[in-house]
């Protein structure tokens, strides 16, 4: 697990978000029987986390933003992952648009849910590889060139960061 210490001068947009990561899972959460976070924003209080991506038991991947009142907006990936495979994933959250998820430059997002109002601002550590120290939905595989943006990537973003990595 690594955290990134919160830091007020390191802000995201209140509309906007682009996450981008690779990702190799040793063992999916299916056989795990936990969810695997890759990444959360946390929150010092109630919600707890405003960002996040995980792999759920389903082995997809769900992209979570909430809005200042709490409300959970989520985009889910298409299809599953599979062991020992490196994916190229990208999370975007763009004001009125609906959230996107892509996974090595497609478009996979299905039941893509737009954002109502702003983006509940965290005031605690970025978690990478769970859901918070010592918390039991650890990542049972390997991160790999982790990036948080506070504006929304571009189609033509995504694609540049797939081909211009390697995992």
């Amino acid at each position: 697990v690594a955290e990134v210490p919160y830091n007020a001068s390191q802000t995201i947009d209140d509309q906007s978000v682009g996450i981008s990561l690779w990702v190799n899972l040793d063992n999916l959460p299916s056989t795990l029987t936990h969810e695997s976070y890759l990444i959360r924003e946390g929150v010092s209080g109630d919600p707890y986390e405003t960002i996040y991506i995980v792999v759920g038991t389903d082995n997809k991947v769900y992209f979570h933003v909430k809005n200042t009142a709490g409300t959970d907006y989520q985009v889910e990936s298409s299809g599953a992952l599979s062991a020992d495979t490196w994916y190229h994933i990208v999370a975007v959250a763009n004001g009125a648009a609906a959230l996107k998820l892509y996974i090595n430059g497609a478009d996979v997002s299905t039941s893509a849910e737009t954002l109502a109002g702003s983006i509940y601002e965290g005031d605690s550590y970025w978690y990478l590889g769970n859901a918070y120290n010592s918390s039991g939905s650890g990542l049972d595989g390997f991160l790999d060139e982790v990036m948080v943006t506070d504006s929304a990537l571009s189609a033509g973003d995504v694609t540049i960061l797939y081909n211009g990595g390697a995992g």
